[in-house]
Order: structure tokens, then sequence, then C-alpha cells
């Protein structure tokens, strides 16, 4: 890789640096409640399937790569849950649709978790590692503007959350 590229990918690198030391901070050093407060998840669960001939965003290998080097190279530990959120903090920051995916696992009696996240249907960070886990949630964020006409497709009544 040459010098000019890595200077160009400094920025990507501070902000990966960024979301993966504070899903550290939150995760493993604050009590749950805590991260669901700062970070809140704020996404609609629904089930999505993306077209076929959509394809991602050529951002988001660029961001899960500079993800999973710069998690390599942090003194805290950093594993599929902090990657994904970083993922997808940086891919939400972008407007770049993305489904976060989280699965269990009972391994010797012991229930593991992992997260990954897709877009476009195509898998981006921690997919190799998801074939054994069973998926509970998939998790979509659904803009405003999408999540009305499909109530007013579907003859849901939107009502103002105000009210």
């Amino acid at each position: 890789m040459s010098l000019r590229h890595r200077v160009r990918l400094l920025p990507l690198a501070a902000e990966a640096s960024w979301w993966l030391g504070v899903t550290w901070l939150l995760v493993d050093l604050f009590p749950g409640h805590l991260y669901l407060r700062l970070l809140p998840p704020k996404r609609t669960p629904l089930p999505y399937e993306a077209p076929d001939s959509l394809r991602p965003d050529p951002r988001v290998h660029k961001i899960a790569n500079v993800v999973k080097f710069i998690s390599k190279r942090l003194p805290v530990r950093s594993v599929c849950i902090h990657r994904g959120i970083a993922v997808d903090r940086m891919l939400r920051s972008r407007g770049i649709q993305r489904v976060m995916h989280y699965g269990v696992l009972r391994e010797n009696g012991a229930l593991k978790a992992h997260v990954w996240i897709t877009s476009a249907g195509f898998g981006i960070i921690g997919t190799h590692e998801a074939a054994p886990y069973t998926e509970v949630a998939q998790f979509v964020e659904v803009p405003q503007s999408s999540l009305s006409v499909f109530l007013t497709a579907t003859g849901i009544e939107q009502t103002d959350p105000g009210e």
C-alpha cells in the first residue's frame, strides 16, 4: 500500500479508532442500560431482503477493512460486537443502508453470541464466523420517509407520537 493511500485512510482510521474505543468503554466497562441510553440502537426490527440487483456502496468494504485493521492494533479487547457497532455507526453517519444481525450458539452448555453486518444482502463484517449461529434478531434502520410510504401502502394509519 502506497504512502499516499495510507495518508488518505487516516481520517477513516481515526473514526474507526473512536468508535471502537467508545464501544469498548460502553460495552465492557459500563452496565448495559448505560450503553442503551448513550448509544441507542434506533432501529426498527423488520425482516429485510435486498433485491439481487443491488450492490453495496463501495465505501462499506473500505470501512469494514479499516475497522478490522484498527481493531487488531488497539490496546483493548475488540470482538464482533465492538467491530459491528463501529461499522454500523460509520455506515449510519454516511447514510448507507445496512442490517445488524444478532445470533446465538450453544457450545458445551454455554451460550455464545455473535454480531455481523450486511449491506444490500452482502456480508460486510463478521459474516464468515456467523454460519454456526442461529440468527435471533435482524435490525434495519428504516428512514422515516420510507416508513411513511410503507405504512400508507399497507393501509396502516400513522399516528404522531406527540399526541
